[in-house]
């Protein structure tokens, strides 16, 4: 018998004392934020296509998938537009079609909370580079926001 979590370290810890306790065999998926850093060595055009795949993973509701884009300041500029060429040329749609690149979020409610969060951002000061707007064919799509 083990124990597993998907949740915060503060819960990770408590399982994780509890598990130690019974010496039970724990699995603790903790949150956090992936990061990727680009140096100015990468090729920007992989370490952009890497970044997108990297964010995107599991259509981006997973807790592997990127978070933070750490990137050197002599290449900043030039990494951000290869990256939003690459995030506004993703195909959005069914994700029964393999050419789908990105699906629907999970949950509407999900959708209202990315799109307010997104508006909070840019009144805060960040700048859209990609369309962005949410995006209903048939299910819960936002288009990709960078």
């Amino acid at each position: 018998m083990a124990a597993t979590l998907t949740g915060s370290e503060g819960a990770g810890i408590e399982v994780g004392i509890g598990a130690a306790k019974r010496i039970k065999k724990v699995v603790l998926e903790l949150g956090g934020k992936r990061s990727v850093i680009v140096m100015p060595s990468a090729n920007l055009e992989v370490a952009a296509v890497t970044a997108v795949k990297a964010r995107i993973f599991n259509n981006g509701q997973s807790c592997i998938a990127a978070k933070r884009f750490v990137v050197a300041e002599s290449i900043a500029d030039k990494f951000e537009k290869v990256f939003a060429e690459k995030m506004a040329a993703l195909k959005v749609g069914d994700p029964f079609d393999e050419k789908t690149e990105l699906g629907p979020l999970s949950t509407a409610d999900g959708l209202a909370d990315l799109d307010r969060d997104v508006k909070k951002t840019v009144e805060a000061g960040a700048k859209v580079l990609t369309e962005g707007s949410r995006w209903i064919v048939r299910g819960i799509f936002m288009r990709p926001r960078y």
